[in-house]
This record gives C-alpha cells, sequence and structure tokens, in this order.
C-alpha cells in the first residue's frame, strides 16, 4: 500500500473513532459552551437564517469556516465533529512521520501505535470537547515544530514554509493561538542554521511572518468588504477580555497538572536522546521555551485561557517528541514513552475531575447551556416558530432539526419585524431580565411579549427563562 492510501485509511479510521467519542460526549451532556454557541451559529448559517459573510467576518475565522462546512452536512454538533475531524488528522499526520516511506510493518505498528496513545490522552479528550480552536492550534503547534526541526537540520526552503503556515495557523484558530504565534518569535532564531543567524535573519523571519500577516490583512480586508465594522465580532472584540485578569481557579490547576503528568515521559525521553545533538536540542529548547512564555502571557492577560493553551500545547508537543523516531528499538521506546505519559495523564485527570471538568467549560446538567434543552425539545415538536436563534444559538443545537423554525434573515422573519406584527403560527421568547435576552431582535421589537404576549396568542410553554406563545386555536395538544 502507498503512502497516501495508508494515510487516508489511517485518517479514516481514527475519525470514525474521534467520532463516535463525540457522540457519546454528547449523550453525555459534556458538551462546553463554546461548542454549544459555535454549532448553533454554524447551524443557523447553514439553514440561511444569517448570512454566510457574518460567520466568515468574525473572529477566529479558521474554526468558525470549518464548522460552517461540516454543518452543511447537518450534524447536531458541528463544531464537535469539527474537532474530531482535526483531532483525527493530527494523530494521522504522526502516524505518517513515524512510519516513513519505507513499507516496513514494525515502523507501521509502532506508528500506529503512538498515535493511539496521544489521542487516547485526557488532553486529548479535552481538546475535543472545547471544539475545533484548541485543536486547530495543536495542529498548528505540531506543523510548527517540524519546521523548526527540519530547518535546523536541513536548511531548506519546505522547512521554512512549514513555520510559515503554522504561524498562520495560529494566528487565525484564536486568540490563545495568535498568543502563542506572538511568544514564539524570539524563540524562533533556535532553529535557525549558524549561516542565517549571522548573515540575514531578517530575511528568514519576514519569510515566517508574511503568510499569518497575509492571513490577518485577508481577514481585515473581508470585514471591511461585508461592512463588519463592530468591534465586538472582530479581533479587538476577541481579545476585549484579556485585558482582564482572573485568579487561578482548579480546572487552571488540574489542567497544569494533566500536562505535566502526559508531557513528562516522552519529553524527558525526548532530552535524554536530544542532550549531545544541538541539531535536536536547540530547536526543542525554542519549542519549549515557546510553550512557557505562551503561557506566562495568558497567565498575564487572561487566566481562563490557559487551560486551552496548555491542553493544545501538550498535543502538539508530544506528537513533535516521537514524530521523527522509526528506527527499531527507538520506536518502541517512544511509544512506551507516551503510553506512560498517557497513563499518567489519566491518573492526574481521575484525581482532579472536579477541576478538570471545568477546563473547556465543559456543561453538566445544571449548567446554563443544558437548561436550554426543554426548550429545543419543545420547539421540535412544533412547526412555525418564530425564533430569535442568532442570539441564542446554542438552542440550535440541541434541536434535531430547524427546517421549522423562522429565524432571523429568513423572509417572514425580517417582514414581521418591520410591520411590527407577528403572523407565525408560534413564537418564543426569553426573559428580559437577562443580559443576553434583551439584545434579542423579538424583545427588542416587542417589549411586553413575555410578559404578556400578543394579541391573539396564548401561552403555551413557560420554564428555566423561556415563554412559547401559539395563536388561540392552534396550540394542540399543548
Amino acid at each position: 500500500m502507498n503512502p497516501l492510501s495508508s494515510f487516508l485509511l489511517f485518517w479514516s479510521s481514527l475519525f470514525l473513532g474521534c467520532l463516535f467519542c463525540a457522540i457519546a460526549l454528547q449523550h453525555a451532556g459534556y458538551i462546553s459552551d463554546a461548542v454549544a454557541t459555535l454549532s448553533g451559529q454554524a447551524i443557523a448559517a447553514a439553514q440561511g437564517g444569517s448570512s454566510f459573510s457574518g460567520l466568515l467576518t468574525a473572529y477566529p475565522p479558521l474554526p468558525r469556516l470549518l464548522t460552517y462546512v461540516v454543518a452543511l452536512m447537518e450534524p447536531r454538533f458541528p463544531a464537535l465533529v469539527a474537532g474530531a475531524l482535526l483531532l483525527s488528522l493530527l494523530g494521522s499526520l504522526l502516524y505518517q512521520q513515524m512510519a516513513g516511506k519505507e513499507d516496513d510493518r514494525f515502523n507501521h505498528l509502532s506508528a500506529a501505535a503512538s498515535a493511539l496513545l496521544l489521542l487516547a490522552g485526557p488532553h486529548s479528550l479535552l481538546a475535543m470537547v472545547e471544539g475545533p480552536e484548541a485543536v486547530l492550534m495543536a495542529l498548528a503547534i505540531f506543523v510548527l515544530g517540524q519546521g523548526m526541526f527540519d530547518l535546523r537540520s536541513e536548511a531548506s526552503a519546505v522547512a521554512a514554509m512549514k513555520i510559515a503556515l503554522a504561524m498562520m495557523l495560529l494566528v487565525l484558530s484564536g486568540p490563545t493561538g495568535m498568543i502563542f504565534a506572538i511568544a514564539c518569535l524570539p524563540f524562533l532564531a533556535l532553529c535557525l542554521p549558524g549561516d542565517l543567524r549571522r548573515q540575514r535573519p531578517d530575511a528568514i523571519y519576514l519569510t515566517f511572518l508574511f503568510p499569518a500577516l497575509f492571513g490577518i490583512g485577508s481577514f481585515l480586508y473581508l470585514r471591511w468588504l461585508f461592512g463588519a465594522n463592530d468591534a465586538a465580532t472582530g479581533i479587538s472584540g476577541a481579545f476585549q477580555t484579556l485585558s482582564l485578569t482572573e485568579p487561578a481557579k482548579p480546572s487552571t490547576l488540574a489542567a497544569a497538572l494533566i500536562a505535566l503528568a502526559a508531557l513528562g515521559p516522552p519529553l524527558a525521553w525526548k532530552v535524554l536522546r536530544s542532550w549531545r545533538k544541538p541539531v535536536l536540542m536547540e530547536p526543542l529548547t525554542g519549542l519549549i521555551l515557546s510553550v512557557a512564555a505562551a503561557a506566562v502571557l495568558t497567565f498575564i492577560f487572561h487566566t481562563g485561557r490557559l487551560p486551552i493553551l496548555m491542553t493544545a500545547s501538550v498535543l502538539g508537543v508530544l506528537a513533535t517528541c516521537i514524530a521523527r523516531v522509526s528506527v527499531g528499538r527507538w520506536a518502541m521506546i517512544a511509544v512506551l514513552a507516551i503510553g506512560t505519559g498517557t497513563a499518567l495523564g489519566w491518573i492526574a485527570f481521575a484525581g482532579n475531575v472536579s477541576g478538570a471538568r471545568g477546563i473547556s467549560n465543559v456543561s453538566s446538567s445544571q449548567s446554563a447551556v443544558a437548561e436550554l434543552r426543554p426548550i429545543a425539545e419543545a420547539l421540535d415538536s412544533l412547526d412555525g416558530v418564530m425564533l430569535d436563534g442568532i442570539s441564542h444559538p446554542q438552542i440550535l443545537t440541541f434541536m434535531s432539526s430547524t427546517n421549522g423554525l423562522s429565524l432571523p434573515g429568513s423572509t417572514d422573519f425580517e417582514i414581521d419585524l418591520l410591520r411590527k406584527a407577528i403572523t407565525a403560527p408560534f413564537f418564543a421568547v426569553p426573559d428580559p431580565m437577562h443580559a443576553a435576552a434583551r439584545q434579542g431582535r423579538i424583545n427588542r421589537a416587542f417589549p411586553e411579549a413575555f410578559d404578556h404576549g400578543l394579541p391573539g396568542y396564548e401561552r403555551i410553554y413557560d420554564e428555566n427563562g423561556w415563554r412559547i406563545y401559539a395563536r388561540v386555536g392552534q396550540a394542540g395538544g399543548w
């Protein structure tokens, strides 16, 4: 079997396994707030309830665009599926790097075992629960590490292109990825060969940064082109909270403990193997210092995002540490190292379950997002409901189908708001006492709709801060 066929076959197998885990998490109710929100926004855009340009011009663009593409296939949690797709891609790239081009069964078995052990760790599960942003960042760190090792050993243009691609993926993956991209800049010098350090370091740094700068420039141009001038959904909006520091939480400490436990054995083995080889030790040092600097910056500016950085960094660095081992006993030692790290990570996870569940703000049965399940189930049984799904996208995530909804952007919804008269058989409104609900278009157009309803409508549902009104005579079995 040629390398491309084996890669695609392994990727498909890993994706099915990750998808099974994602479905199990979904049915168990362990869905992060970020996944529920992003999934709902993508579903609304895919169903025509909001403009595609609105999704594309919101930061970060890459996770949103990937989730939108997945939402076109109509799964219930497209952000979770997108995370599973990227996670399986990371494992497949690790497999391809370790297996090499030779048709050696032992190499392929050790590569497959390493990839499976990498994805079996708690850090992989937590990254997938967080959605495509964390996994995309881990994938970018892995590509960055490969480029740093290649550039130090080969000084090739392909290696520089890998680093440039990783920088672009980092800045477009989200605020945490952009912090990592900024933090790693000084330490990229450690991967430069001696002649490049002395002669033209400015030229090689421009090569590293050009795709990232071009990507950000293109994103800003699209925002200007589509008239998205509000900062709330742009880069500045994404970084608004970075000026607010937060105290260390149990989830932050749990993430640190799980990261150190999982990363310790493979990293220690990699350091021992590279100790007397500057061509290996210098890029490894640069990668570790980049993670440390990014952690410090994240802790200073936004402690709340530190767990996301840790889970993504552990995935990327773990894959980098063992990616280039494909020879005999070294491959077996790599498998043992990552297996030990995975076991220690699960031990640390089991000892900090309460803190670890907060790493990704995972929803439980008592969370605000999970409280939207009853209203979603109620809307599932109705046809022709007017709902502001843009202000409350999480509801769309929990619904089996959105075909019976009248969403913002649809003709019926917009005409009803212009006429100041609802013609839909049903409409749903949240309690305007909540800040998010006050921003909803239905509440702004009909301020008294929640408390008193509208003429010709009767209340048929009242639970968890939501009310559904039906036109008189259409309540059915309610």
